[in-house]
């Protein structure tokens, strides 16, 4: 079954909720109880934003570009963030007060399961933060691209090929595997795990790293999971559902590369480089739409609002 096609039949504009102008595009998005924390191409800031005000409610500046963003408890109410910058050094960081330096690490890519998160590093290796925010483990790896937990396993891949399954508790390695081409994107199913190369394929794994399936693909750009399945986005504008054994349920197409997807409930919501967010329900046809100045490059999902960050230099907030 295919989703209705942009072109073909436009769906309904959505207007923002709140609109704040930051400096640069704005390239990482993470949801926080009472707003979020956003950052991009600015030299090291990370702006707080909440819907109710009309402009950020602060800046704080760490002085070197922001790769990775998250919350550090998100049970509490607390609107600590993790910074992890692209000078190797992860920051804690709230709205009214100087950075602090966490961790003498950073982190290309942060997963998280519960309290734990899992730090990976484009230089290669990854660290286990326990619900305490304290490292439990750290472990070398090849250089990290995408992470994938389920908090008994972590998955991570490269862009020279590789696709490692540790275990999320300890970091022992349980198997790694070589691909020919870039791996952007790796999701975790309950028995096996499930790659996308830059080549053009979804690779699905055994839990014990024996190779299963490989289905045809364009270029993957990112996979997410879904309730019925795993959401996979590509380099040539499609956003699909697929099922467990990589077959495609449903197929929408957007403009341009699929930047960005989540998946809540009974509805979709996919990025895209052709400067929209597209909301998407649960058969894959379009409900709404919403329009930015530029690429549509990061979203994040909160409590009562869907948070965009755009090359227009803009952060959005939409009313869910």
């Amino acid at each position: 079954m295919s989703g209705n096609e942009p072109e073909s039949k436009a769906p309904p504009l959505l207007t923002a909720s709140r609109r704040w102008r930051l400096d640069g595009w704005v390239l990482v998005v993470a949801a926080l109880p009472n707003g979020c924390a956003a950052a991009g191409t600015n030299q090291g800031t990370v702006w707080f934003a909440d819907p109710s005000t009309e402009a950020p409610a602060a800046a704080v500046c760490v002085g070197s570009e922001i790769t990775a963003l998250a919350p550090l408890s998100p049970g509490d109410r607390s609107p600590t963030v993790l910074a992890a910058t692209m000078d190797n050094q992860t920051f804690a960081l709230e709205p009214h007060g100087p950075p602090r330096l966490f961790l003498d690490q950073g982190a290309w890519r942060v997963a998280r399961h519960g309290r734990t998160l899992w730090l990976g590093s484009r230089g290669g290796g990854v660290t286990c933060l326990d619900p305490s925010a304290e490292p439990s483990w750290q472990r070398l790896t090849d250089p990290v691209w995408e992470l994938a937990t389920d908090g008994a396993r972590l998955a991570c891949t490269s862009l020279d090929g590789s696709v490692t399954l540790l275990d999320a508790r300890t970091g022992e390695l349980r198997w790694r595997r070589q691909l020919n081409h870039p791996v952007y994107g790796v999701r975790l199913l309950t028995d096996s795990l499930i790659a996308g190369t830059a080549l053009g394929s979804l690779v699905k794994f055994s839990d014990d790293g024996d190779e299963l399936r490989v289905a045809a693909r364009p270029a993957v750009r990112i996979i997410r999971r879904a309730a019925a399945g795993l959401l996979v986005g590509t380099v040539n504008g499609e956003i699909e559902l697929a099922d467990a054994e990589l077959r495609p349920i449903w197929s929408f197409r957007t403009g341009s590369w699929v930047k960005e997807a989540v998946w809540n409930g009974d509805r979709c919501y996919v990025a895209s480089a052709d400067h929209y967010v597209y909301f998407l329900d649960a058969c894959g046809c379009a409900l709404s739409r919403f329009e930015t100045g530029y690429s549509a490059l990061s979203l994040d999902l909160g409590a009562a609002y869907l948070f965009v960050g755009s090359a227009d230099d803009h952060l959005y907030a939409l009313k869910t």
